[in-house]
């Protein structure tokens, strides 16, 4: 099994965007680069599926509140899937996603548990979107929602961060990288 940290390696390739840009030039390959680091950290547990070979591990965090979340993370783990297939020399570690819907299934109580269906009724009841959406623009509405969100949903969202990307009934192996397709995901 070969050693790579998964973090370096995708930070060695430069930004995985600019992988999706056609270009004239000549690209040089880049190698993943072995570090200390992941020698000291390598003793985290994998499924026996994905201990036979390196897995660089993603978790992609969306809530299914309209405006193409889902669509966004879904589109991300298509990407990174495709980097792996069509470009084996610059991307050999199989990348696997775990798209989390962080407030559905690690919110720890209403309202943080019920943000869709609270989304579907503001949707359909445009004057509750706008007192929601003005009221939480003022200092007080940041202010509550900041302390609300610090005081009863930083231990459910560190265990959701801390989750096994093959088999979320663990936290025995944190992702390699995290991203957020959600604003309201982006402080975590």
């Amino acid at each position: 099994m070969k050693s790579y940290t998964a973090i370096t390696y995708l930070l060695s390739v430069g930004v995985v965007a600019t992988a999706f840009q056609p270009s004239t030039v000549s690209r040089q390959v880049l190698r993943p680069v072995k570090t200390q680091a992941y020698k000291q950290s390598s003793t985290s547990l994998l499924s026996s599926a994905a201990a036979d070979e390196d897995v660089a591990t993603i978790q992609i965090l969306m809530s299914d509140t309209g405006g193409g979340h889902r669509a966004s993370a879904n589109a991300l783990r298509d990407a990174f899937n495709v980097l792996h297939e069509t470009e084996p020399d610059r991307f050999p570690l199989k990348i696997h996603c775990d798209i989390v819907d962080i407030y559905t299934d690690y919110g720890p109580f209403f309202p943080y548990n019920q943000y869709v269906a609270l989304y579907k009724i503001m949707a359909e009841y445009s004057f509750l979107w706008k007192w929601f959406y003005e009221f939480g623009s003022t200092p007080l509405g940041l202010w509550l929602n900041e302390n609300a969100l610090e005081l009863s949903c930083f231990e459910p969202f560190q265990d959701c961060l801390t989750r096994n990307p093959f088999d979320s009934s663990k936290n025995d192996k944190r992702a390699d990288m995290v991203v957020s397709v959600h604003p309201l995901c982006q402080d975590l």
